[in-house]
């Protein structure tokens, strides 16, 4: 049975993924499925790290991962350093918006007062 991602977007991309990663756990090619599965996610967390903000995607991403880990040492090693990467990603997105927030409020006050010095 294959899963049918008619809408929904992203969060429905990576749900499907996490279910045809379950139907599929039976299927001798399971163990050389999974890492093709933990790449994708991979580059999704490289590319588009704010997609992840969103808490169904962090729950599918969280079962996606937690399939995936009980494969072989190989796979939780790849699970742990897929979740650091996406912590880092995050924090650094959270680092930047309150930078971007700071910048905006100084040139706001700026714009108030042209005395005032950033």
């Amino acid at each position: 049975e294959a899963c049918v991602c008619v809408h929904g977007g992203l969060y429905a991309t990576l749900h499907c993924l996490f279910q045809g990663l379950q139907l599929r756990k039976n299927d001798p090619e399971y163990p050389d499925l999974a890492p093709k599965y933990l790449q994708l996610l991979n580059e999704w967390v490289d590319k588009f790290p704010y997609d992840f903000r969103d808490e169904r995607m962090m729950v599918s991403f969280k079962e996606l991962t937690q399939a995936a880990a009980p494969l072989s040492l190989e796979m939780r090693k790849t699970v742990g350093h897929l979740q650091a990467n996406l912590i880092k990603k995050l924090n650094s997105l959270e680092k930047y918006e309150r930078i971007l927030s700071q910048l905006n409020i100084a040139a706001m006050e700026r714009l108030i007062d042209p005395k005032t010095e950033v």
